[in-house]
Formats: C-alpha cells, structure tokens, sequence
C-alpha cells in the first residue's frame, strides 16, 4: 500500500485541524519516513483559499529546521501544494477533486460529523458508478458519528465506498508517545508481564488536563463538552491499549483486536454513586494568565450545560480486570495539569507481613507513563528507619527521547504504512458512544449535577 499512495487531498483544508494539526503531522512524516519522496498535497474547502499552499508551508516549517525542509519529500510536496474550491457533499465537485490527483490518492475527511455524512454519501455515488480511483485509501477524522446509531450508520455506509483495509477511522491519541511505548513496557519487562492484572492493581488511571480554556472554539467545543471531546473516544482508546489481553504476536491487526475487546467490556462503575463527576470553569487565573467565566466566553450558550471537566469510573468487564476502578479524566482551566497514565499497583500483604518491624505501612508502587512525552515514573518506597530520611516515596524517572512525529505524523504512518495498531478498530466509536450515553444518562437524571470550579483549580473533582 505505502508504495502506491501518492496524493493527499485534505477535505477541510481550510480548517483548525488541518493549520495545527495535520499539515505539520504530515510534514514530520515525510521528513522522517519519505525523505527522498514526498506527496502531491491537495486541499479542499467550500470557500476561497488563495493562501493554503503557503499556510502549509507555515506549518511545515513550524515543525521542521531548515535541513529536514530541504529533503526532497516535504520540498516536493509543498511545490505540489494547490488549492480546489469543493463543496465536498456534491459528487460531481468532489469527483473533480479526485481527478486532480496525479497518483493513488488518500482522501482524508477533517470535516464535521453530519457534513463527513454528506461526503462519504458523494463518494459512495462515485463508488457506484465504478469511478473512484484504484487503490484509493479513505481517512475519516473523529468525531466519528454522533451516537451509537449514527457511528454505526456510517460504518455501514463507508462499507459501500470501499473494503475495510483501506478505511481509516483516526484518533491521534493511538500516535501519543505514552500510547506507542505501552507494548514495549507490558511486554518488554518481564516484572510487569505477571503483575498487569486486578490481583496487583488497585486501580488505574488516565488523565489529560489542559490549562487552555476555550481559545475561541466556541463552535465545536460548546455543544460537545469534556465527556464527548476526550473520554468518549481518546481516553477510550488509551485504556484499550493498555488493559487488552496479551495477544498471540504484537502485530498491529491482534493490538487492534486487543483493545476493541478491553472497549466493548467497558461500562460505568455500578458500585460507585460518584462514577460520573463533571464541572465547568468560572473566572481565575492559570498560569499567570487571566481566563473569563466560561459562560462569558464568546458563542457560548450557558443553557446548554456544557461541561468543561469530567471524571468518569468504569469498569472492564474481563476476568483480567475485575473489579479494579478505571478513572478517566480530562478538564480545561486546569492548574498544574497531569497528561498521563498512572497505574497503581497494591501493596503485597505477604510480603508486608514478612518484613521486619519498624518500616511502616506497606504502600504499592505506581507506574506513570505521560502521554504527550512518553516519559517513564516510577514512585516506590525507599530509605529505612536508620536512614536520616526515613523511610520516604522516591521516583525513578527515565525520559525516552523526542518522538521524531508528532502524533499526526504517526496517524499518517498508519495510513501509508497500513499498520492496524494505528487505527480505530471498526466498531469501536460505537462502543465508545454506548459508555457516553451511559454518562449522560448520568447527567439527565441528577446523578452528576453540574458543579463550579475556578480556572487554576488543580483538582476540579475535589472542591
């Protein structure tokens, strides 16, 4: 596959995403995997954009020096760069657009949900009259769908454009330095191998705060909401990699299938009446930086309800898992904010009940893993009650180097390169909706009422 595709054609490419995100993604994967070769890069928008094909080399240059610029894959791609005025939900528009491309293209949908309808719906027009372009890989940007029904409507009508080996469902966090280093780690070391279950885990974590507010996103984020942006698909997808069964071979097609599974058995805590927690910013400071009320930022209906920080607890359905609580975590207007997995490990009652008298309380090991950098912690007990500490939590800590992709690049690995581990599984947003609704049901029936916190607050959930 990799060796066939050779056009990128952005639909939205006049969009935030495609500016900040996937442009300089792509730009770190062609200067790391297709140095000498790189890509006809065509953008689609419904409005004039005499400017993108130097927002493009803007964000190239955003993320790579002068040298990597100068490599024949990102110089031949951004002299390939042009601009087609599309309106992507008309067949005929849209079928122009693939006209255009000079090799196998990849049509990548950075769209809204209802308009990424519309489009795949022209497509599967082309697709019936047999004129799609051979080999053509098809990329469709999360949210996918609206709900459980809407995600499985589409499933159903992207199953009409092409074979499932050449859809990509993406989520980025599936590129996340903390996320690609989860095989390495679980498998990789043979003293985590036999202790990754509920008899040694007391209960994991994952968590992404951010200290942003709501940066003018008004348009998206004030109908979507905490629980939708992050848990419902990213913080899913995290905890899938890393509680799925060891699967026969780490390819990526059983990681794949490995997390799918971990996914499908997810349902909110029945056993916590504070499963669901969600709040919503007032004024204060973070970082120095004054944030306004969220309801006093422009385009926001303050009727809607909208959450800016949810904390949700499930549970995983598998034997492996039993019983253990998984918290996921996401917020906006956060002080000090945590990006990372934390798995908490019990203390060992034998081994308490072996040692000498003296030491204190027996305390568990976590293990955190951050997701933006990959970086390794490891906090245990150290020291003794003749050391002039004492006995005291120590961290050992190992940075794992600059990822030379940014997580988009690696989304843009898994599309040329094929690799499924990369890639939503194919029913998954349907799962990931189910447990959303089970939030929100949460919401409707006065089980999580809609709470204050003030920007800066480091831990909205408790007070």
């Amino acid at each position: 596959m990799s060796s066939t595709l050779d056009t990128v054609i952005v639909c939205g490419a006049n969009g935030d995403l495609s500016h900040r995100l996937l442009l300089p993604g792509l730009a770190t994967y062609l200067a790391e995997r297709r140095p000498e070769r790189g890509v006809e890069l065509i953008g689609v928008g419904r409005r004039e954009d005499p400017g993108f094909a130097e927002a493009a080399r803007e964000a190239f240059g955003g993320v790579l020096d002068e040298e990597a610029l100068r490599r024949e894959g990102p110089r031949r791609t951004l002299e390939s760069a042009q601009y087609l005025q599309v309106d992507v939900t008309d067949a005929e528009g849209l079928g122009r657009a693939l006209e255009e491309a000079g090799g196998t293209p990849v049509v990548y949908l950075a769209l809204a949900p209802d308009v990424v309808v519309q489009a795949c719906h022209a497509l599967a027009g082309i697709a019936e009259r047999g004129a799609l372009p051979e080999g053509m890989v098809l990329a469709v940007e999360k949210p996918f769908g609206s709900d459980r029904e809407s995600a499985r409507g589409l499933d159903d009508l992207l199953a009409s454009i092409l074979p499932e080996e050449r859809i990509v469902r993406v989520d980025h966090f599936l590129g996340m330095p903390g996320v690609l280093g989860i095989p390495g780690l679980r498998w990789g070391n043979p003293g985590f191998a036999g202790r990754w279950d509920a008899e040694h885990v007391e209960r994991v974590e994952i968590v992404f705060d951010e200290t942003l507010g709501l940066e003018g996103r008004a348009d998206f984020y004030d109908g979507t909401g905490a629980a939708e942006d992050m848990i419902q698909s990213h913080l899913l997808q995290t905890m899938g990699m890393l509680m799925m069964e060891t699967p026969a071979e780490a390819s990526g097609d059983a990681l794949q299938r490995g997390s799918a599974e971990v996914i499908a058995a997810a349902g909110l805590d029945p056993e916590d009446p504070d499963a669901v927690f969600r709040g919503r910013y007032t004024s204060g400071q973070v970082g120095g930086e004054d944030l306004p009320d969220y309801t006093d930022e422009e385009g926001v209906d303050p009727e809607r309800g909208t959450e800016t920080f949810a904390r949700v607890v499930v549970r995983v359905g598998l034997p492996r898992w039993e019983g253990v609580p998984v918290i996921l975590r996401s917020g906006k207007a956060v002080g000090s904010p945590r990006q990372e997995i934390a798995v908490h490990f019990r203390a060992d009652p034998e081994a308490a009940q072996g040692r000498p008298r003296g030491l204190g309380e027996a305390r568990g090991d976590t293990l955190r893993i951050g997701l933006e950098d990959g970086d390794v912690r490891w906090d245990l007990t150290a020291g003794g009650p003749h050391s002039p500490g004492g006995v005291r939590r120590i961290t050992l800590s190992s940075a794992v180097g600059e990822e030379p992709l940014t997580p988009y690049g690696a989304v843009f690995l898994g599309i040329f390169g094929g690799d499924a581990a990369l890639r939503v599984a194919p029913g998954t947003p349907e799962e990931g909706w189910r447990v959303l609704e089970e939030v929100r049901a949460a919401y409707r029936e006065g089980r999580a009422p809609l709470r204050s916190y003030p920007a800066g607050s480091i831990d909205p959930d408790r007070g």
